[in-house]
């Protein structure tokens, strides 16, 4: 929070707002790393995080006043942004395919599964880092799990994880780009299978057109671009 703090300092009031749109499970990881690369131009214009669900970046992006913003889709979902005449305008990039993981402390009873079976996870206490009824993967959550707890970031979720003994799903990127938090010797990272809908997700960056896009707002996607390129390179088989 500090180095954000600082970072944000060297805008002035007067300057554009630049605001990007995050889906939760990335809000935790992102904004430093994207603040230090953006502010390294010494750019002029204030950079704003707002967290939102990712169905909802796009429709977002094209109300406004945000031009760009990441989301986890679905290969159902990229398809229908792209047949709906109301979203003509906007542009799609995958930056890296996923999929969801269980996440368990050491010292739960599933944590040495080699895989988990979606099924047998129902009667499980649930934490989960946004409000999740009809989830991409998941499907319909609240009729199979009727203990979920709602916690407004990845830090505390992780933190029900490894106190209170409950379990978490997350996409692989967030379980990577964490780094030392996400401690082996702490948590359990376990395939899922019989999912209720296929376990697969792109990351993506939606925005408008490059032209309608200010030049703050051309640099900060390319510092994403970048960032997700270093990224995949060096985790070379973690990501196709």
């Amino acid at each position: 929070y500090e180095e954000l703090l600082s970072l944000k300092q060297r805008s002035s009031g007067d300057d554009p707002t630049i605001c990007l749109l995050l889906p939760p499970s990335v809000g935790s990881c992102l904004p430093t790393i994207l603040s230090q690369e953006f502010y390294q131009y010494e750019l002029r214009g204030n950079l704003t995080f707002e967290e939102c669900i990712s169905v909802a970046v796009g429709r977002e992006i094209l109300k406004g006043p945000a031009n760009l913003g990441l989301a986890y889709l679905t290969e159902e979902n990229i398809a229908q942004l792209r047949s709906d005449p109301s979203c003509v305008e906007l542009q799609i990039q995958c930056l890296l395919s996923d999929h969801i993981y269980l996440i368990v402390a050491k010292s739960h009873r599933l944590s040495s599964l080699r895989e988990a079976d979606i099924t047998g996870l129902y009667g499980e206490r649930l934490a989960t880092a946004k409000s999740v009824s009809n989830d991409a993967i998941l499907g319909q959550v609240l009729s199979h799990w009727h203990k979920v707890t709602q916690f407004n970031d990845v830090a505390l979720l992780k933190q029900a994880v490894l106190e209170l003994g409950m379990i978490c799903f997350l996409p692989r990127y967030t379980i990577l780009s964490e780094g030392d938090w996400f401690d082996a010797a702490q948590f359990s990272v376990i395939p899922v299978r019989n999912t209720q809908r296929p376990n697969r997700l792109s990351l993506c960056l939606l925005h408008r057109p490059e032209e309608m896009l200010s030049y703050q707002e051309k640099i900060l996607r390319i510092c994403i671009l970048d960032y997700f390129w270093r990224f995949r390179t060096s985790l070379e088989g973690c990501f196709p």
